[in-house]
């Protein structure tokens, strides 16, 4: 590593090891890079471009904030918070403890990742640095295995990575490979296998790719039954609106949310992160007849209107909700996902919400909500 000014310059790492393990170094190589000023600046690191805020702690104490990431587009709906405290003694660094946390999705229908590093400086150091007198001299001594990363800190893809967009399997054959994994049932809190996720990127691959009549005949084919619970979370998690209304009519969404193949399918629709304006449309109109399906008709409407801005889409969707609200009267969970997630902006920004249709959620009770509707029109109204 090419340290210069507190900023990293380069970095030297050996082509032949795994990509994960290269990326990992990068990102603990990322923690080196600081500045002991007040102020905010940008810089790039393993996060892609970043707005870093420097804050004073204490003579020897000071904070390191990231906001604003260039990868965090890929979080929409969700978000993202990174920080590192600093610890010198005698002008030298002697920890850094870093704190990473990322939330897709809105208002605890979604899923959360945390990270925590901590270096601490080792005394005494195991050996002298090794002093060169020039950087020619010092690259020059490198061991030849080492090669100059481009870009430096640039979080790089892994070529042998799976590309499930170009997996030619059928759903059909899919359900069949994983009849056993999608008909068990799995312990809330289990957090899932490897298995599990490559099969649902799999199965969710297979979902865009199928007619919407031959996934509708897959749904009410009795014999698929146990497995429809996983099938509707893949269809849910496509982000496809023609998925989705071959879903919603199978399983009769319009007479009523009832069971958990109906209930999975509008969990997945709230974290699909590639939801397309179609599934957007679809979900808010059946909000306004089925109040359940409020908090995934919010998180659809806010993913498309980040994926592909439309303005008139924008408001078609914002009246449509207003009304699935102003009907929702008492229906706490639904109240809830719409006040976090006009709380952090992420819908409110976007013009997918008026003032007043925030201002409805302090007419009903429970007061706790009625409280924080206060405070999220609040937002709304600081947000322009």
């Amino acid at each position: 590593m090419h340290w210069k000014g507190g900023l990293v310059q380069d970095v030297y790492l050996d082509p032949s090891e795994l990509v994960a393990i290269s990326n990992y170094k990068k990102s603990l190589i990322s923690l080196f890079q600081f500045q002991i000023f007040d102020g905010e600046h940008n810089e790039t690191d393993i996060s892609g471009i970043c707005e870093v805020l420097y804050e004073s702690l204490s003579v020897n104490e000071f904070r390191k904030i990231k906001r604003r990431c260039e990868g965090d587009s890929q979080l929409s709906p969700g978000k993202a918070r990174r920080s590192v405290r600093y610890t010198l003694e005698k002008g030298e660094l002697q920890t850094a403890y870093a704190d990473e946390v990322l939330e897709l999705g809105v208002a605890g229908i979604g899923v959360k990742a945390r990270s925590w590093v901590r270096l601490q400086r080792v005394q005494p150091p195991p050996a002298a640095a090794v002093q060169a007198a020039s950087l020619e001299a010092a690259l020059g001594a490198l061991p030849h295995t080492l090669r100059l990363a481009d870009p430096p800190l640039g979080l790089v893809d892994d070529p042998n990575h799976p590309d499930y967009e170009d997996d030619n399997a059928t759903l059909e054959e899919l359900l069949t490979e994983y009849w056993k994994l999608l008909s068990e049932e799995e312990e809330a809190g289990g957090g899932g296998t490897a298995e599990g996720a490559h099969a649902v990127l799999r199965l969710v691959s297979a979902v865009r790719r199928t007619e919407p009549r031959a996934l509708r005949a897959i749904l009410t084919d009795p014999a698929r039954h146990p497995v429809l619970v996983g099938l509707c979370r893949a269809v849910g998690l496509s982000g496809s609106g023609a998925a989705f209304s071959a879903a919603a009519s199978a399983l009769q969404l319009s007479e009523g949310v009832h069971g958990p193949a109906a209930s999975a399918l509008l969990a997945g629709a709230a974290l699909a992160g590639r939801a397309d304006s179609a599934l957007a449309v679809a979900l808010a109109r059946l909000a306004r007849r089925q109040p359940a399906a409020l908090p995934a008709a919010v998180a659809a409407a806010a993913a498309a209107d980040a994926a592909e801005p439309e303005p008139r889409l924008a408001k078609q969707l914002r009246d449509q909700i207003a009304q699935a609200l102003a009907k929702c009267k008492v229906r706490a969970a639904a109240l809830e996902v719409l006040i976090a997630a006009s709380e952090g902006r992420e819908v409110a920004a976007a013009g997918l919400l008026r003032r007043g249709t925030v201002r409805l959620l302090a007419e009903h009770p429970p007061s706790a909500a009625s409280r924080r509707a206060l405070a999220a029109d609040h937002a709304v109204r600081g947000s322009g």
